[in-house]
């Protein structure tokens, strides 16, 4: 009576990029980025948001992603010293992830598991937090250093 209606699922559409750009941003990605899902606790249960992010010392970068795809946002990370300041691109927006996910997918090397866990999460209305913890139990393992590397054949 009281429930959230259900939503249509939607289509994730690709970004429209030239293929060496899609490359390009594959392996910014495999190499600088990474591709995760946090939760929150909230009043009513714990809530997972997925997002894929790069972190670098050069703003430059971190501009021409976001100069790229139209997506996501740029905030800077103070670090102590010695280490330098750091800026990170970053897209949490669902829609904006899988947009983005499926226009790199065919060309990820590392964090393609990754990827597809986070494509295979549950629409956010759905009641499958199982679901959820697990796909978020499964990403925390692969998005250790060095797992990467050994769980992705090269072709």
């Amino acid at each position: 009576r009281y429930a959230t209606p259900e939503r249509p699922p939607r289509t994730p559409t690709k970004l429209v990029l030239s293929e060496g750009w899609k490359m390009w941003l594959a392996a910014v990605i495999d190499c600088e980025g990474w591709i995760g899902l946090t939760q929150q606790r909230r009043k009513r249960g714990i809530a997972y948001y997925g997002g894929v992010g790069v972190g670098n010392t050069n703003r430059i970068l971190t501009d021409k992603l976001r100069l790229l795809t139209g997506l996501g946002y740029c905030m800077d990370r103070v670090r102590p010293a010695p280490a330098k300041n750091m800026v990170q691109w970053m897209v949490t927006k669902r829609e904006e992830v899988d947009d983005l996910l499926i226009t790199i997918r065919p060309y990820l090397l590392l964090k393609g598991e990754q990827a597809d866990l986070l494509l295979s999460l549950p629409p956010l209305n759905a009641r499958a937090n199982a679901a959820r913890a697990a796909i978020k139990a499964r990403l925390t393992i692969l998005n250790r250093k060095g797992v990467a590397l050994v769980h992705s054949p090269l072709p």
